[in-house]
């Protein structure tokens, strides 16, 4: 609505990107172009990894490496539109 408001067009003018994929973001004039960084699955880990060591507090520490596949959702905020 700012941008709008500075007469800036969404895509036109300017392309937008969010992060998070909140669910506000398919339901915004344009709908927003997103990353989805996975939250719930990066909660989900992080507690498994908690409850690993708690349940061995006295276990050497040994560093492990978490990777999530983020995933992007383009929608009309980032599209090139052809005249």
């Amino acid at each position: 609505q700012l941008l709008k408001s500075q007469g800036i067009r969404v895509p036109q003018d300017i392309a937008l990107a969010g992060f998070s994929n909140e669910g506000f973001t398919a339901i915004t004039e344009p709908r927003l172009t997103s990353v989805d960084q996975r939250c719930e699955e990066m909660g989900e880990a992080a507690v498994r990894l908690f409850l690993e060591l708690a349940a061995a507090p006295d276990a050497p520490f040994m560093q492990r490496q978490v990777v999530l596949q983020p995933e992007l959702f383009i929608r009309e905020s980032s599209l090139q539109l052809v005249p």
